[in-house]
């Protein structure tokens, strides 16, 4: 158990608990307002970002606790509770002390229940706040720098290095398709200098967006393999390439050109206006089916799943101009038709796969 400590509620769980871990108690006490006075004690008392440190390290003394349970979804509830605890507390002494250890525990918890969307974003999260507090050469080696990068080394147990793993494999294999970069460290090049060490939050999420998407990839595959019809699978699937298309967006929004322009108008931005082109859609694919005449295709408000896959037996996919014409279509378009057609999982590997091409291609020509 943990010695004495500095912290008021840290000795009062030791008092409380003693060395026998019960979830149902740890609970009751983050709502007992005599802890939650003391917690305010504690936070009056921390003057600076390791103080901050070290106070949710020994916090996560007790609350890892939930790894000897095996229930990683009442761990991941601890952290949050004791994140809103505080914060319903003194809401500004929130927003000021260092919370990197609460959100990378929250990121891995996430993580392990396959919640990558909420995992990579609390992953971004506490980079955020390594961001506030150290130096570049003390954030490279931060544990959101390493999943960020898609170095295993980021995660310090089996299950982390089970997942750091599997979406370092994800993109080997997506890049490998093409072979748009020589190397997975070529990746890493760009994505440490045109977006980490830029220290853009847009640019960051849209990276971390980019992983959780990349990590899902597999099992939406699966899951279309395993029950194409089901409706569930059909909108999980759908909503992949819809925030893939998205993601693509932003990387153009926020490239390194639109720096030199006025940013309430973004769509004067030379990358962006490739991607929202109001004749790109059709004309991408009208371009790469090499047809003399556009009556053979249905207007843009048609779009479908079912029509887009028969375009697509016709073209090359790793045509740039057609990957843009598929994003801004499943965004614009299939997403309001998507009740109209299904979605098997060869086209959903085949758009997924170009999308992902596009996004490659734009953070090497744009940034």
């Amino acid at each position: 158990m943990l010695p004495s400590s500095k912290f008021y509620s840290i000795n009062h769980l030791v008092t409380i608990l003693g060395s026998q871990f019960e979830v149902v108690r740890y609970f009751n006490l983050l709502y007992d307002p005599y802890f939650q006075q003391l917690l305010n004690n504690d936070l009056l008392n921390i003057t600076n970002w390791g103080e901050a440190d070290h106070f949710f390290s020994e916090h996560a003394g007790f609350i890892q606790g939930f790894h000897k349970t095996n229930n990683v979804i009442l761990g991941t509830k601890a952290w949050i509770t004791l994140l809103d605890v505080i914060q319903s507390i003194d809401n500004m002494r929130f927003k000021e002390i260092h919370k990197g250890t609460p959100y990378y525990f929250s990121a891995i918890f996430y993580l392990k229940m396959e919640k990558y969307e909420d995992g990579l974003e609390f992953m971004d999260f506490g980079l955020s706040q390594d961001f506030r507090i150290h130096n570049r050469k003390e954030v490279t080696k931060a544990p959101g720098w390493l999943y960020l990068t898609l170095y295993p080394t980021g995660g310090n147990d089996e299950g982390q290095a089970q997942i750091l793993n599997e979406s370092l494999l994800n993109f080997i294999h997506l890049l490998s398709k093409f072979n748009i970069l020589t190397s997975i460290e070529e990746l890493r090049n760009i994505i440490t200098t045109k977006i980490l060490l830029k220290s853009e939050r847009a640019r960051r999420s849209a990276w971390a967006s980019l992983i959780s998407q990349i990590l899902e990839f597999n099992q939406n595959k699966q899951i279309l393999r395993i029950a194409p019809l089901d409706l569930e699978n059909q909108i999980k699937a759908h909503l992949s390439l819809v925030k893939m298309s998205l993601i693509l967006e932003t990387l153009l929004k926020k490239s390194a050109k639109s720096k030199k322009i006025n940013s309430k108008k973004p769509h004067k931005n030379k990358a962006f206006k490739v991607y929202s082109h109001p004749n790109l859609a059709l004309g991408g694919l009208y371009k790469c089916l090499s047809i003399g005449t556009k009556s053979i295709l249905p207007q843009s408000k048609d779009f479908n799943y079912k029509i887009l896959e028969k375009s697509l037996l016709k073209v090359t996919l790793n045509d740039v101009t057609l990957g843009y014409s598929i994003a801004i279509l499943i965004r614009n378009n299939v997403n309001h038709t998507f009740q109209n057609s299904s979605i098997n999982e060869s086209l959903y590997e085949k758009l997924f796969i170009t999308i992902f091409n596009v996004q490659i291609e734009s953070l090497r020509k744009f940034y």
